[in-house]
Parts: C-alpha cells; sequence; structure tokens
C-alpha cells in the first residue's frame, strides 16, 4: 500500500488503468473491488492467477497478496484495573472527542451503552459519515458508521461488535446484570468518548479490511480497536493487512490495539507481531462464575458455568451416561455425548453427563433434558441454555465414580453465583501465547488485559448462547476472549491520549507497557493447578529462587532437595504469556519516562529486517536503507528480549534503549535490576538525570550469562528505572531458538 499523491491525482482513475493494462478483452472496472484513496494507495480486484502475477511484476506496484476471510477472534474490570468511577471527571471537552474506531461486527445503535444523552456536538474535527444503512441513525455518542462486505448496513446481528464497542467506549448504564449475575454499572474506559464503527459481515475479507482501515485514517479516529484475524500464520509481514493498515494509520498519529489470538496456551500462536501494533492477551478478574452439582449421596461438587436456571435444592434428577442413553454408538463416543449418539427418548428429565467440554454447543439436540455436566476445558466458565455446569477432571471422575457406584444416582444443579478470586489476574488458558516468530527481538503479546467472562452490551434480538433454540434475550451479555481483552486496552488508551493529547502512537504504546503490572500469582496459581500431584510450593523452590527471587525472599525458605524445573506450560505463561504485565490506565497517564519510536523509527526497522523494497511495500514511502544493519537489539522496544541461535549456552547480548521524560523536568532515574541467577546484568549509566521535560537519555544494558543444562532455555529478568514518584518497568527475555519446539 503506497501513499498519496498529491495535487489533481485520481486514485480510482489511476487504479482502473492498471488493471486495464493485466485485464485481458475486458472492462477493468468490472473487476475492481475496492479503490483505496482516503489515506493511502491501493486497490483491491478480482484477477486471475495469470493477471495476478503479471501485475505483481509491474514496475508502480508494491506487493499483491492474496484477500483473505476475516475471523472474528463491563461491570468489574474498569475498577479492577484502577479506572474507578472517581476517575473519571465528567464530560471534559478533551474526553468527549475522543474517537475510538471499533472494526468488527457491527454496532445495536439503540443499546443504552450508546445513547448520547449529555454529549455535546460532534467534535468539529471529525471528518466521518454516518452510512450505516437502512434503518441504522447516528447520534452524538456514535459519530460513523460503515460497513463492508455482502450484508448490508452497519447494524450488528452477530453480537461481538456491540460487546467490544461498549468495553471499549460505552456509557455508564447503572443496574446492568446477566440474570442477576455480575450486576453493577457497566462502562467503558472513556465513558464520554464516541464511537465510530466499521462494521464487517460473513463473507468479509482483507480487501474489506484495508478500506475500513483507509476510512478509520482518514475520518480521524483516535485508536483504532479491531478484535479479529484471518488465519495468519505470521510468516509474512508482506501479505498481512493488519500490520499494513495499522502501519498507515500509525503513521497519521492513531493507535491500533489488536487481539493476540485464542489459540494458547501453546508457544507461538500469535498472528499479528508488527511493534507498530499493540497485541493484547486475555487475563482474569477477580470476579468469577462458579456453579454446584449437588449429588444424593450429599457430596457438593463445584464448577464454573454461566448458569442463569436453577433446578430446586433437592436432588430428584436422574443422572444419564453412555451407553444408558442411546443405542446406535459405542460407549466411548456415547460418553463424548457425540451429536450422532444424542437419543431424545433417554433425556427427558434427566441431567446428561459428557466427557466433551464443547457438548454445551449441542444444547440444541438435548430437548427433554433436565441439565447438562461437562468435562472442563479450562477456558472459562460456560453459558448455557439449560441448567449446567463444567468440572475439573478432578471433580468430573468424583461424578463418575457416584454415577457407577450408585444404583440410581440423582442431583441437583444450583444457578450460578458471583465469587471473588484472589489469584487474579491469571493469563487465559485460551490467550494466544509468544514468542514473535518473525521478529524475535520484539516481545509479543504486548499486554494482557481483562478478557475472561466480561458483561457488556449485547442485541436484544438474538440468542445470549446463538442457538436458535434458546427463547431467552438479553441486553447485556457475558463472553470471554482475546477480543474482550483488546477493547480495554484500546480504553486505556483513549483515557491516556485524552490527558495527553499531543502524545504520540508509541508514547502511548510505551506508557501502558511500562506501567503494567507483573503477573507473579499466574504463576503460582499453575504450580498447583499443573502440578497437583505435589502438595507444597516448597518443592518449587529452586525454580522460584531462579526465576522469581524476590518473591522468593518474601518466602524465606531454603530450597528443598526434591525441587524440581516447573513443566513448560508454566513457562510459557510467563512472559510469552502476558508480554510486559497487566495493564494499569491510572499508571500508564503518568509513566515518567517513555520510549519514543518514530514513523522513520520503524521504516529503520524494516530496512534493518528486509531490504529497500519490503520497506517500501509495507510503508508506501520511500525507504533508502543502508548496507550497514543496526542489531534489532537496539530497536527502541519498551521490552527487551533476544533469541539466541545455534546451540551455544553462552549468552552475550547487549541492548541499547533512550527514554523520553515525560515525568518531572527536573528528576534523576536510578536504575534497578531483579535477574535471573544465570544471568549478570549490567546497565550503563545506572542513573539517569534530567532537567527539562522531553529531555532524551540513552543507556545500554548488557546481558552475560549461560542456560543451565537440562533447562526450558527461556530465562527473563527485570529492569526497573524510578524516580521516587514513577516505576518503570521493562522486562528482558533470553531464549533460545529451539525453546518452543522443544515444549
Amino acid at each position: 500500500m503506497g501513499s498519496l499523491l498529491g495535487g489533481s491525482y485520481s486514485p480510482e482513475s489511476h487504479h482502473l488503468h492498471i488493471l486495464q493494462s493485466v485485464v485481458v478483452n475486458s472492462e477493468p472496472g468490472r473487476y475492481l473491488y475496492r479503490s483505496y484513496g482516503r489515506s493511502f494507495n491501493g486497490f483491491a480486484a478480482w484477477l486471475t492467477e495469470q493477471e495476478q502475477e503479471n501485475l505483481s511484476k509491474k514496475q508502480e506496484i508494491l506487493s499483491v497478496f492474496p484477500s483473505q476471510p476475516l475471523q472474528l477472534h463491563t461491570t468489574r474490570s474498569w475498577d479492577f484495573m484502577g479506572l474507578t468511577k472517581s476517575s473519571d471527571v465528567g464530560y471534559p471537552t478533551v474526553q468527549s472527542d475522543m474517537v475510538i474506531g471499533v472494526l468488527d461486527s457491527g454496532i445495536w445503535p439503540e443499546s443504552e451503552s450508546f445513547s448520547d444523552d449529555g454529549f455535546g456536538p460532534i467534535p468539529k474535527r471529525w471528518k466521518g459519515a454516518c452510512h450505516g444503512g437502512a434503518n441504522f441513525t447516528c447520534n452524538r455518542k456514535i459519530v460513523g458508521a460503515r460497513w463492508y462486505g455482502d450484508d448490508p448496513g452497519a447494524r450488528d446481528t452477530f453480537g461481538h461488535g456491540t460487546h467490544v464497542a461498549s468495553i471499549a467506549a460505552g456509557n455508564k448504564v447503572k443496574g446492568i446484570s446477566y440474570y442477576n449475575l455480575a450486576g453493577g454499572t457497566a462502562r467503558g474506559g472513556v465513558p464520554s468518548s464516541r464511537i465510530a464503527v466499521y462494521r464487517f459481515s460473513v463473507g468479509s475479507t482483507s480487501a474489506d479490511l484495508l478500506a475500513a482501515f483507509d476510512d478509520a485514517t482518514a475520518d480521524g479516529v483516535d485508536v483504532i480497536t479491531i478484535s479479529m484475524g484471518y488465519g495468519n500464520d505470521g510468516s509474512s509481514i508482506l501479505e498481512d493487512p493488519i500490520s499494513i493498515g495499522a502501519f498507515h494509520a500509525m503513521a497519521n498519529n492513531i493507535v491500533t490495539v489488536n487481539s493476540a489470538g485464542n489459540s494458547g496456551p501453546d508457544g507461538a500462536t500469535i498472528g499479528i507481531l508488527s511493534p507498530w501494533v499493540v497485541s493484547v492477551g486475555a487475563s482474569t478478574t477477580d470476579r468469577k462464575f462458579q456453579d454446584k452439582v449437588v449429588l444424593a449421596d450429599g457430596r457438593t461438587l463445584t464448577g464454573n458455568s454461566i448458569n442463569s436456571f436453577t433446578m430446586g435444592g433437592e436432588p430428584k434428577y436422574p443422572l444419564i451416561y453412555g451407553k444408558k442413553f442411546n443405542s446406535s454408538c459405542n460407549d466411548s463416543m456415547s460418553k463424548l455425548c457425540v451429536e450422532s449418539c444424542l437419543d431424545k427418548r433417554f433425556l427427558k428429565g434427566k441431567i446428561l453427563m459428557c466427557n466433551d467440554p464443547e457438548a454445551k454447543f449441542y444444547s440444541y439436540n438435548l430437548t427433554g433434558a433436565a441439565g447438562l455436566i461437562t468435562l472442563s476445558d479450562n477456558k472459562s466458565s460456560n453459558n448455557f441454555q439449560l441448567p449446567g455446569l463444567a468440572l475439573s477432571s478432578p471433580a468430573f471422575e468424583q461424578l463418575v465414580n457416584y454415577y457407577t457406584n450408585t444404583k440410581e444416582p440423582r442431583a441437583t444443579i444450583l444457578k450460578s453465583e458471583t465469587v471473588k478470586d484472589d489469584l487474579a489476574p491469571v493469563v487465559a488458558h485460551f490467550s494466544s501465547r509468544g514468542p514473535n516468530t518473525l521478529f524475535p527481538e520484539i516481545m509479543k503479546p504486548d499486554v494482557v488485559a481483562p478478557g475472561v467472562e466480561i458483561l457488556a452490551a449485547f442485541p436484544p434480538n438474538i440468542p445470549p448462547t446463538f442457538d436458535p433454540s434458546d427463547a431467552r434475550r438479553v441486553k447485556y451479555n457475558i463472553f470471554s476472549g482475546t477480543s474482550m481483552s483488546c477493547p480495554h486496552a484500546a480504553g486505556a488508551i483513549s483515557y491516556v491520549k485524552s490527558l495527553h493529547p499531543d502524545w504520540s502512537p508509541s508514547y502511548l504504546k510505551s506508557a501502558l507497557m511500562t506501567t503494567g503490572n507483573v503477573i507473579i500469582k499466574s504463576s503460582i496459581k499453575y504450580l498447583f493447578l499443573l502440578n497437583a500431584h505435589l502438595n507444597t510450593l516448597l518443592e518449587y523452590s529452586n525454580e522460584i529462587l531462579t526465576n522469581y527471587p524476590s518473591l522468593f525472599c518474601s518466602l524465606n525458605k531454603k530450597p528443598h532437595a526434591s525441587a524440581r524445573p516447573l513443566n513448560a506450560s508454566l513457562h510459557l505463561d510467563r512472559e510469552f504469556a502476558y508480554g510486559s504485565g497487566h495493564i494499569d490506565p491510572v499508571k500508564a497517564a503518568d509513566p515518567g519516562l517513555v520510549f519514543d519510536i518514530s514513523k522513520e523509527d520503524y521504516k529503520s526497522f524494516l530496512c534493518n529486517v528486509y531490504d529497500n523494497a519490503v520497506c517500501h511495500k509495507i510503508s508506501g514511502a520511500d525507504c533508502r536503507c543502508s548496507k550497514d544493519k543496526t542489531p534489532l537489539t537496539d530497536f527502541n522496544y519498551p521490552a527487551l528480549a533476544a533469541r539466541i541461535n545455534g546451540t551455544s549456552r553462552n549468552i552475550n547480548v547487549n541492548f541499547t534503549r533512550t527514554v523520553t521524560n515525560v515525568g518531572h523536568p527536573h528528576s534523576t532515574y536510578k536504575a534497578e535490576v531483579t535477574a535471573d541467577l544465570n544471568l549478570e546484568i549490567l546497565v550503563v549509566p545506572n542513573a539517569l538525570s534530567f532537567q527539562n521535560l522531553n529531555e532524551k537519555h540513552s543507556f545500554v544494558v548488557t546481558v552475560t550469562g549461560a542456560f543451565p543444562s537440562g533447562s526450558s532455555k527461556m530465562l527473563s529478568s527485570l529492569l526497573v528505572w524510578g524516580d521516587g514518584d514513577h516505576i518503570v518497568r521493562s522486562p528482558i527475555v533470553i531464549y533460545s531458538a529451539d525453546f518452543v519446539q522443544s515444549h
């Protein structure tokens, strides 16, 4: 995607002229799908393979890649992050001037979360339009609407976009709950901010996505939140429309926030890897939902569910499991509740037990069943359309044992209840992990934000479970996914930018990363969850001492003789799961120091990784790459990461960074390092003195050491700059090239 030319240049005419030279015996206008000419220069067209090849050979064409289908990846979450109602100062002009561009499945404009009561006039700088289609009206809250794809209009017919928009920028709406669960005030990060919606429907492609980026950038949004992807494997940035669109947005001073994806807990599963995009993983809040099944023998088993139904307190409903509810399938398939095995004649009035966590999606075939109990998939609470819950493996085994050894097994399922989770935040099981397979020195994800069991606005004409047989309708629904964490980060950035309107995208991203809270509690939780056969934390004290020395000191214990390394799941739940940490919007508003990265710096980054031609194709601008490559360890990213190639266990890495003072004019920051015991880390200079705002100072971090024998070959430490008022954190992660493959 190239830059726009000045003067009387007409992008569409130019695009048609180019097409005419490659399309044989036909009018080029018939094959032009979209012409981009508002904020960058490009087009999408229907072409044969030969025509694509001919087009790519033209000197004026930067790149040609296929258009792929897109995949769509609150009452407590903002308070949990510290952005309480008291942080809001009404409707100041600068906050109400913020416009968040939501690239998603549309919006339900009639929701209370999008009412414009109390809003002033639309900001004069806004250049967008309301092209929402029939029966769609914008207001002073929803200031713009556009749609792409085959399904006309910006109205949300799926629910995803409405949910995302209200998390990012929804109004304060009191008394919201999901059937009396998670009650409270629903709100976005900056309730007084505006929303511009760019709607995708089923069948929309990356060509439509680029059109939305083109429009959003030209319309003048402040932040773009995009909770979707398109199945990219992270192997090429040249065919990554999100990275390309986000680059041009960045060049126009717009931050793009993208969901990391829901392919966890495996490593190297994040698809969008470019450094100018804020990649957001999902974490929990301190509110969770649990449910209980009461057995006739008096035992109570606790599981997870979002269950709005109650069966009554007496365990009178028969349990049914395996071959007893069908007449055609083997026992193994029956226990999985395979759809073709379900026989409704056996289900009526009974609670069905299923080994398959996905059985909740088969509920439309469970007509007559009184309830459903599944095996948990460890992702989040399931939303059932009949009394139901998911049990952990040990609890499900207890249930099976009771069923097997009881003549007439009976139970009842209680309604879900809201409980406090003292271990939060914990990285969600489903959240995609790093490391970055394309740019190893750029740590991904960048941050994590609440993405588990988030209550937000929802279209009232769609079943909350999406099951056509579900007759219920709600105005607010509970979802989980990095799709939910992404708008939390976008709302946080909007909040920070409302306080610092002149800050660049790199300032805003740096502020979010360096003030993130490191997730130690996540690791403690996984010690017990992933190694349930071990009874004490002490058995892991060697690993805790190695990776979390400050935590170990607080335990005041000595290493135990039986200590052993943690398994790979825990390692991938460290920085490659939570990045620089869990976002804290209030701290991000006053970060003290920031790591500045300009458009020219990003062009230099592309030059160092690729060459002139590729840099030109991504940026659309002239790139004059030097033959001398600067190591990417010197790229001014807030997080410090390095991949050690080859088989050597030895580590010797230098990182050069430059920070800009945005805190106190006269201040001195001192460096403190919490280092892995296998590493020696030297910071030069170890103190930075500033006399003015926006003053810059550089420093070098030297990391030496070696991977211990038999380790997972990932070592992490933490660099902290402090002046007494500010804490500026940068994780340091060193890993081997075979780290992910070996796990």
